[in-house]
């Protein structure tokens, strides 16, 4: 198959979301410029759910959440035709650790991106997404207060969505926050509906 010229996005979050709310399995390659140098990143989908990413020397959900924040760059999105170049098949959920391929049942039953499960080594355990999740950003700080203050939320929701960094899971905001799981939760559900943050 020809090769696809890139096409130029101002957000690869907006264009990971597309492939993901679109269902569509593929390989989206990426690549951007920082000064002279070329930085180039691989995500690829099977039925809009995240099951490997890499860039720089990160992979698997660091590299996915690494590639979620950048701005302009250029991108390819084969569809159809998925190769695992990291030697496993099995899907990464979103918001959890990698973890080696353990399980065959992983590799016909994907989980969705938005779920917080983790696959240890010793096998399937489901861990609550308020465990391992860890949010992230949707749009700028500046562009997501202003969100923020257009939906009528709340000063809690605005110190929130600050000390959302893609790295903390939920159970760290708990505990910066002060507040219990139940509010926390609350509020990230608040900000998901905003569109400023996602799990």
């Amino acid at each position: 198959m020809p090769q696809q010229p890139a096409t130029e996005t101002d957000r690869l979050a907006n264009v990971i979301q597309v492939i993901s709310l679109g269902r569509k399995t593929g390989t989206l390659t990426v690549e951007r410029r920082i000064g002279s140098e070329a930085e180039k990143g691989i995500i690829i989908f099977v039925n809009g759910q995240m099951t490997e990413a890499s860039v720089r020397q990160l992979t698997g959900v660091a590299a996915f959440q690494w590639l979620s924040t950048w701005g302009p760059c250029l991108f390819t999105f084969t569809s159809g035709e998925v190769s695992t170049h990291q030697g496993s098949s099995s899907p990464v959920p979103h918001g959890s650790r990698p973890v080696p391929d353990t399980n065959p049942r992983l590799r016909t039953q994907p989980l969705p991106i938005s779920k917080g499960h983790d696959m240890h080594a010793t096998g399937p355990q489901p861990v609550p997404a308020s465990v391992q999740t860890a949010p992230y950003h949707l749009r700028s700080l500046d562009d997501g207060l202003q969100r923020i203050a257009f939906a009528g939320l709340s000063r809690a929701h605005r110190r929130l969505f600050l000390l959302i960094d893609g790295f903390r899971p939920t159970t760290e905001l708990i505990r910066l926050m002060g507040r219990s799981q139940a509010e926390v939760e609350s509020l990230l559900q608040d900000l998901e509906r905003a569109g400023v943050i996602r799990r």
